[in-house]
């Protein structure tokens, strides 16, 4: 596997941790996906959009990520993932087919609820 999940306190010391969620890359192909990362991350939310994207029939389905700085446009067949901190660019930095998003996903959600979340 080139990602694997993680949890980063950005908080200062003696603060009660402010914990993001996200992913690092080690295969700079699908660097976009680190910018997933937020607090605002838990298993309902990855199964809100899991459920709205097994629902999908003519409409993509669009996605932002609050607190990240990553846009998903998914349809029936693939999913394509924009870093949002590149404002220049036209095409997606990282096209999956939709099957290997909805394992990300739920691997991604198995991590969110394993911590907690």
């Amino acid at each position: 596997m080139s990602y694997k999940f993680k949890k980063v306190s950005y908080s200062a010391p003696n603060i009660e941790p402010l914990w993001q969620y996200g992913v690092e890359v080690s295969d700079k192909t699908i660097s976009a996906l680190e910018q997933i990362e937020s607090w605002v991350w838990d298993s309902e939310e990855v199964q809100n959009i899991l459920d709205e994207i097994n629902s999908i029939t003519n409409e993509d389905f669009r996605y932002s990520v609050e607190g990240g700085a990553l846009l998903m446009l998914v349809d029936k067949e693939e999913a394509h993932l924009f870093n949002l901190r590149n404002k220049s660019q036209k095409e997606a930095d990282l096209i999956w087919s939709t099957e290997k998003f909805i394992k990300f996903l739920k691997e991604f959600q198995e991590f969110l609820q394993k911590n907690g979340r």
